[in-house]
Protein backbone atom coordinates (compact mmCIF):
# COMPACT_ATOMS: atom_id res chain seq x y z
CA UNK A 1 0.00 0.00 0.00
CA UNK A 2 2.87 2.02 1.04
CA UNK A 3 4.62 1.32 -2.54
CA UNK A 4 1.91 3.53 -5.00
CA UNK A 5 -0.53 0.81 -5.82
CA UNK A 6 -4.10 2.13 -5.85
CA UNK A 7 -6.36 0.94 -3.85
CA UNK A 8 -9.10 1.39 -5.81
CA UNK A 9 -10.32 -0.94 -8.41
CA UNK A 10 -12.67 -1.05 -11.05
CA UNK A 11 -14.62 -3.88 -12.71
CA UNK A 12 -17.45 -4.42 -14.69
CA UNK A 13 -20.63 -5.21 -14.20
CA UNK A 14 -20.89 -7.96 -16.44
CA UNK A 15 -17.68 -9.51 -14.68
CA UNK A 16 -19.09 -9.25 -11.38
CA UNK A 17 -22.31 -11.14 -12.48
CA UNK A 18 -20.62 -13.50 -14.09
CA UNK A 19 -18.35 -14.39 -11.07
CA UNK A 20 -15.35 -14.06 -12.22
CA UNK A 21 -14.54 -11.37 -9.70
CA UNK A 22 -11.95 -12.49 -7.18
CA UNK A 23 -11.91 -10.15 -3.86
CA UNK A 24 -9.27 -11.02 -1.80
CA UNK A 25 -9.45 -10.07 2.40
CA UNK A 26 -6.26 -9.13 3.94
CA UNK A 27 -5.36 -9.44 8.12
CA UNK A 28 -6.07 -5.64 8.90
CA UNK A 29 -7.27 -4.05 6.12
CA UNK A 30 -11.22 -4.63 4.67
CA UNK A 31 -12.25 -4.79 1.37
CA UNK A 32 -15.27 -2.82 0.14
CA UNK A 33 -17.31 -3.76 -2.79
CA UNK A 34 -18.93 -0.39 -4.38
CA UNK A 35 -21.87 -0.75 -5.72
CA UNK A 36 -22.58 3.51 -6.06
CA UNK A 37 -21.83 3.94 -9.90
CA UNK A 38 -24.59 1.62 -10.93
CA UNK A 39 -27.25 3.35 -9.08
CA UNK A 40 -28.00 -0.12 -7.37
CA UNK A 41 -29.28 -0.48 -3.53
CA UNK A 42 -28.17 -3.62 -2.29
CA UNK A 43 -31.16 -5.47 -0.32
CA UNK A 44 -29.68 -8.98 0.41
CA UNK A 45 -26.26 -10.64 0.81
CA UNK A 46 -24.88 -13.87 1.35
CA UNK A 47 -21.60 -14.90 2.86
CA UNK A 48 -21.49 -18.46 3.24
CA UNK A 49 -18.46 -18.81 5.44
CA UNK A 50 -18.64 -16.43 8.02
CA UNK A 51 -16.19 -17.73 10.46
CA UNK A 52 -13.25 -15.70 9.16
CA UNK A 53 -15.05 -12.25 7.93
CA UNK A 54 -17.55 -9.77 9.07
CA UNK A 55 -19.82 -8.22 6.32
CA UNK A 56 -21.50 -4.66 7.02
CA UNK A 57 -23.60 -1.98 4.81
CA UNK A 58 -23.27 1.72 4.68
CA UNK A 59 -27.01 2.12 5.34
CA UNK A 60 -29.31 -0.33 6.39
CA UNK A 61 -30.55 -2.96 4.36
CA UNK A 62 -34.29 -2.89 5.62
CA UNK A 63 -33.99 1.44 4.34
CA UNK A 64 -33.34 0.63 1.19
CA UNK A 65 -30.28 3.04 0.85
CA UNK A 66 -27.28 0.71 1.02
CA UNK A 67 -24.17 0.88 -1.69
CA UNK A 68 -21.26 -0.51 -0.43
CA UNK A 69 -20.47 -3.73 1.15
CA UNK A 70 -17.69 -3.76 4.03
CA UNK A 71 -15.56 -7.21 4.49
CA UNK A 72 -13.12 -7.58 7.48
CA UNK A 73 -10.97 -10.49 8.46
CA UNK A 74 -11.08 -11.49 12.07
CA UNK A 75 -9.59 -14.01 13.96
CA UNK A 76 -11.80 -17.07 13.06
CA UNK A 77 -15.33 -17.97 14.79
CA UNK A 78 -16.42 -21.70 15.28
CA UNK A 79 -19.95 -22.28 13.84
CA UNK A 80 -20.86 -26.01 14.72
CA UNK A 81 -21.72 -27.79 11.69
CA UNK A 82 -20.42 -25.60 9.31
CA UNK A 83 -16.76 -26.35 8.21
CA UNK A 84 -13.80 -23.56 7.97
CA UNK A 85 -12.57 -23.34 4.25
CA UNK A 86 -10.04 -21.60 2.62
CA UNK A 87 -12.26 -19.48 0.43
CA UNK A 88 -15.93 -18.23 0.63
CA UNK A 89 -18.40 -17.15 -1.80
CA UNK A 90 -20.19 -13.44 -1.33
CA UNK A 91 -23.23 -13.16 -3.02
CA UNK A 92 -24.98 -9.82 -3.42
CA UNK A 93 -28.42 -8.89 -4.76
CA UNK A 94 -29.54 -5.20 -5.61
CA UNK A 95 -32.54 -3.32 -7.28
CA UNK A 96 -31.98 -0.94 -9.87
CA UNK A 97 -34.43 1.86 -10.32
CA UNK A 98 -37.03 0.04 -12.03
CA UNK A 99 -37.08 -2.72 -8.94
CA UNK A 100 -35.46 -5.53 -11.05
CA UNK A 101 -32.78 -7.82 -9.11
CA UNK A 102 -29.59 -8.03 -10.39
CA UNK A 103 -27.47 -10.86 -8.86
CA UNK A 104 -24.00 -10.32 -8.08
CA UNK A 105 -21.26 -13.36 -7.29
CA UNK A 106 -17.92 -12.90 -5.76
CA UNK A 107 -15.48 -15.83 -4.69
CA UNK A 108 -13.64 -14.26 -1.78
CA UNK A 109 -10.03 -15.48 -0.50
CA UNK A 110 -7.67 -14.82 2.22
CA UNK A 111 -4.40 -13.03 1.81
CA UNK A 112 -1.44 -12.13 3.95
CA UNK A 113 0.97 -9.43 3.85
CA UNK A 114 0.29 -5.82 2.78
CA UNK A 115 -3.18 -5.18 1.08
CA UNK A 116 -3.18 -4.99 -2.66
CA UNK A 117 -6.37 -2.88 -2.92
CA UNK A 118 -9.38 -1.64 -0.64
CA UNK A 119 -11.98 -1.14 -2.37
CA UNK A 120 -13.41 -3.01 -5.67
CA UNK A 121 -15.96 -0.67 -7.52
CA UNK A 122 -18.17 -1.99 -9.87
CA UNK A 123 -19.34 -0.10 -12.65
CA UNK A 124 -20.90 -0.17 -16.12
CA UNK A 125 -20.34 -1.45 -19.20
CA UNK A 126 -18.36 0.66 -21.60
CA UNK A 127 -20.12 2.72 -24.34
CA UNK A 128 -19.76 0.43 -28.14
CA UNK A 129 -16.73 0.85 -29.62
CA UNK A 130 -16.71 2.47 -32.71
CA UNK A 131 -16.60 0.29 -35.66
CA UNK A 132 -13.57 1.65 -36.77
CA UNK A 133 -11.92 -0.06 -33.42
CA UNK A 134 -13.56 -3.23 -33.65
CA UNK A 135 -11.76 -6.03 -33.45
CA UNK A 136 -14.18 -9.48 -34.57
CA UNK A 137 -13.94 -12.81 -33.23
CA UNK A 138 -12.59 -14.07 -36.24
CA UNK A 139 -9.75 -11.81 -35.69
CA UNK A 140 -8.27 -11.91 -32.44
CA UNK A 141 -5.06 -9.56 -32.00
CA UNK A 142 -2.20 -11.77 -32.84
CA UNK A 143 -1.67 -12.20 -36.70
CA UNK A 144 -5.34 -13.48 -37.47
CA UNK A 145 -5.63 -16.21 -34.77
CA UNK A 146 -9.36 -16.96 -33.94
CA UNK A 147 -11.49 -18.46 -30.91
CA UNK A 148 -10.52 -21.92 -31.22
CA UNK A 149 -6.52 -20.93 -31.58
CA UNK A 150 -6.90 -18.87 -28.40
CA UNK A 151 -8.34 -22.26 -26.47
CA UNK A 152 -4.97 -24.01 -27.79
CA UNK A 153 -3.55 -21.23 -26.56
CA UNK A 154 -5.02 -20.97 -22.87
CA UNK A 155 -4.70 -24.99 -22.83
CA UNK A 156 -0.68 -24.52 -23.35
CA UNK A 157 -0.32 -21.99 -20.66
CA UNK A 158 -1.66 -24.05 -18.49
CA UNK A 159 0.42 -26.92 -18.81
CA UNK A 160 3.49 -24.90 -19.24
CA UNK A 161 2.57 -23.50 -15.71
CA UNK A 162 2.11 -20.14 -16.65
CA UNK A 163 -1.20 -20.00 -15.13
CA UNK A 164 -3.08 -22.10 -12.63
CA UNK A 165 -5.78 -24.39 -13.89
CA UNK A 166 -9.69 -22.97 -12.59
CA UNK A 167 -8.07 -19.57 -10.73
CA UNK A 168 -9.34 -16.41 -11.92
CA UNK A 169 -7.14 -15.83 -14.60
CA UNK A 170 -8.02 -19.18 -15.81
CA UNK A 171 -11.91 -18.24 -15.23
CA UNK A 172 -11.61 -14.70 -16.84
CA UNK A 173 -9.59 -16.48 -19.88
CA UNK A 174 -12.70 -18.56 -20.32
CA UNK A 175 -15.29 -15.76 -20.02
CA UNK A 176 -13.54 -14.08 -23.20
CA UNK A 177 -13.45 -17.16 -24.94
CA UNK A 178 -17.37 -17.47 -24.18
CA UNK A 179 -17.90 -13.84 -25.47
CA UNK A 180 -15.41 -13.83 -28.17
CA UNK A 181 -17.19 -16.93 -29.53
CA UNK A 182 -20.32 -15.32 -29.52
CA UNK A 183 -19.15 -12.45 -32.05
CA UNK A 184 -18.45 -10.07 -29.20
CA UNK A 185 -15.76 -7.77 -30.27
CA UNK A 186 -12.71 -8.46 -28.57
CA UNK A 187 -11.99 -4.91 -27.48
CA UNK A 188 -15.41 -4.95 -25.72
CA UNK A 189 -14.79 -8.68 -24.15
CA UNK A 190 -11.57 -7.08 -22.92
CA UNK A 191 -13.73 -4.92 -20.82
CA UNK A 192 -16.24 -6.69 -19.71
CA UNK A 193 -14.14 -9.59 -18.34
CA UNK A 194 -10.67 -7.75 -17.61
CA UNK A 195 -8.52 -9.66 -19.50
CA UNK A 196 -6.40 -6.99 -21.65
CA UNK A 197 -5.53 -6.70 -25.07
CA UNK A 198 -1.73 -7.43 -24.19
CA UNK A 199 -2.74 -10.48 -22.48
CA UNK A 200 -5.03 -11.51 -25.33
CA UNK A 201 -2.30 -10.95 -27.68
CA UNK A 202 0.42 -13.62 -25.82
CA UNK A 203 -2.40 -16.13 -25.34
CA UNK A 204 -3.56 -15.66 -28.79
CA UNK A 205 0.50 -16.46 -29.97
CA UNK A 206 1.06 -19.27 -27.91
CA UNK A 207 -1.98 -20.80 -29.50
CA UNK A 208 -0.42 -20.11 -33.10
CA UNK A 209 2.46 -22.06 -31.67
CA UNK A 210 0.80 -24.79 -30.73
CA UNK A 211 -1.13 -25.31 -33.75
CA UNK A 212 1.88 -24.96 -36.05
CA UNK A 213 3.78 -27.40 -33.75
CA UNK A 214 0.87 -29.76 -34.50
CA UNK A 215 1.08 -30.03 -38.19
CA UNK A 216 1.19 -32.84 -39.82
CA UNK A 217 4.12 -34.32 -41.34
CA UNK A 218 3.59 -36.23 -44.92
CA UNK A 219 2.11 -39.50 -44.31
CA UNK A 220 0.66 -39.31 -40.83
CA UNK A 221 -2.77 -38.82 -40.93
CA UNK A 222 -3.70 -35.78 -38.52
CA UNK A 223 -6.13 -36.15 -35.24
CA UNK A 224 -9.69 -35.15 -35.74
CA UNK A 225 -9.30 -31.13 -35.05
CA UNK A 226 -13.34 -31.03 -33.60
CA UNK A 227 -11.98 -33.18 -31.05
CA UNK A 228 -9.75 -30.51 -29.86
CA UNK A 229 -11.50 -29.64 -26.19
CA UNK A 230 -12.23 -26.04 -25.79
CA UNK A 231 -11.82 -25.89 -22.16
CA UNK A 232 -8.44 -26.57 -21.07
CA UNK A 233 -6.92 -29.38 -19.10
CA UNK A 234 -6.74 -29.12 -15.45
CA UNK A 235 -3.02 -29.63 -14.76
CA UNK A 236 -1.86 -28.43 -11.02
CA UNK A 237 0.37 -25.38 -11.54
CA UNK A 238 1.64 -22.10 -9.97
CA UNK A 239 0.90 -19.20 -11.79
CA UNK A 240 4.01 -17.00 -13.38
CA UNK A 241 5.28 -15.33 -16.40
CA UNK A 242 3.52 -12.49 -18.72
CA UNK A 243 -0.21 -13.89 -18.73
CA UNK A 244 -0.56 -13.04 -14.97
CA UNK A 245 -0.68 -14.83 -11.58
CA UNK A 246 -3.86 -16.18 -9.42
CA UNK A 247 -4.62 -14.99 -5.64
Amino acid sequence: MAQGRPLRQEVRIEAAQAGTVPITVWPGSGANLDFSRLGLRIYRAWLDDPSKLTIDFDAPLDAGGAQVVHLRRISGVAFHGLPSTPATLLSVVARDASGTAHLFQFPIAYGSGPADYSTIAVVPAPAPASPRVTIQASAIPGQGANPLTFSHGVAALIEAGTIAPNGPMHQSLRAFLVLIANDVPVAEASAQTGVSLEVVQAVARRGLEQQRQAIPRPGIVPEDAEAAPLDPPDVEAQPEGVVGGDE
